[in-house]
């Protein structure tokens, strides 16, 4: 088999990047006002309150945006509702209560620096679920996550 010359191609910035920013910097302000407000508050509580409304307005849009979703959400089939509420609960609510509570006991700060494994871990099981083939940036990735991950556990000597 000839070596194959590697290309690596990138399109420019599109919506879909001005919304994963919106995403993230909502989801950053977010933490720091959990932090800030749960003071009095524990972790299920603040997980209560913010799922309760994240699903109302989540409902709110869906009914705006998209309507036939709705429709086919009554349709759905038992399996379908078991993986919705696998979501919903597990990698949902369950992960959102561990997370208040780790940044109501250690920060934010500290927190954040646990969200870079998230895409090292949907690599992870893109690979051993989806088969997903495996290329150099996949091993590029999770590497540079590792050093960062062992630089931000270093202590400050400023």
């Amino acid at each position: 088999m000839p070596d194959e010359p590697i290309s690596v191609t990138a399109s420019g910035a599109g919506w879909g990047d001005a919304w994963m920013l919106a995403s993230v910097t909502c989801f950053a302000a977010g933490c720091a006002l959990v932090q800030r407000f749960s003071a009095g508050l524990s972790a299920i509580q603040v997980s209560w309150f913010v799922h309760v409304v994240g699903t109302a307005l989540q409902l709110v849009l869906t009914g705006v945006a998209a309507p036939t979703a709705l429709d086919a959400l009554r349709q759905a089939q038992a399996d379908t509702w078991g993986l919705i509420l696998f979501s919903g609960i597990g990698a949902t609510a369950l992960a959102a209560l561990a997370w208040n509570r780790a940044i109501a006991r250690i920060g934010i700060a500290r927190t954040a620096t646990a969200i870079y494994w998230v895409p090292v871990f949907g690599l992870a099981f893109a690979l051993l679920i989806l088969g997903e083939p495996v290329t150099v940036w996949h091993l590029v990735g999770p590497g540079t996550v590792i050093a960062g991950s062992r630089w931000a556990q270093k202590p400050f000597s400023g």
